[in-house]
């Protein structure tokens, strides 16, 4: 599965709305500066592994969430699923 910034970013935002909290919250929360956060939710900066910690931490989300929209439980069918699209994507 690959890494898209716009894709963890629309996560974060997600989670974060989710819990209707402000972007000033989380932050606090995560112990980030907003700046860094509104980044991260844009898609404008990649998503460190200390940030990942926080943000999962803080929001009672997994990391793996974070990273690839899958939950510790769903782990296997989204690599299965991931391995069907690379099947289904046309040769070039």
């Amino acid at each position: 599965m690959s890494y898209d910034k716009v894709q963890v970013g629309n996560r974060i935002r997600g989670s974060r709305l989710e819990k209707s909290w402000t972007q000033e919250r989380l932050a606090a929360e995560a112990e980030i500066s907003v700046q860094q956060l509104r980044a991260l939710e844009k898609g404008q900066r990649n998503l460190g592994v200390d940030h990942l910690g926080r943000l999962s931490d803080a929001m009672g989300v997994s990391s793996d969430f974070l990273l690839k929209g899958c939950s510790e439980n769903s782990t296997l069918v989204c690599k299965m699923l991931d391995d069907l699209k690379k099947k289904l994507q046309p040769s070039e």
